[in-house]
C-alpha cells in the first residue's frame, strides 16, 4: 500500500491522503470526502453535504 501511495502522491497532498486513496483504489472503492485532491489522484469521490 505504501509504495502505491508513493507513487500517486502528489505536491500539496498529505502522506495520509495519499494512503487512504491507495487503499480505495485497491478495493475500487470511492472516498465520501469534499476535498477536490482525491480526484487528482484518480480515485472516484463522493462528496457529502455539509
Amino acid at each position: 500500500m505504501a509504495i502505491n501511495a508513493g507513487t500517486i502522491k502528489r505536491p500539496g497532498i498529505s502522506v495520509a491522503d495519499a494512503i487512504i486513496a491507495a487503499s480505495a483504489l485497491s478495493v475500487n472503492a470511492s472516498v465520501v470526502t469534499n476535498d477536490p485532491h482525491f480526484s487528482d489522484m484518480g480515485v472516484e469521490v463522493t462528496g457529502y453535504p455539509g
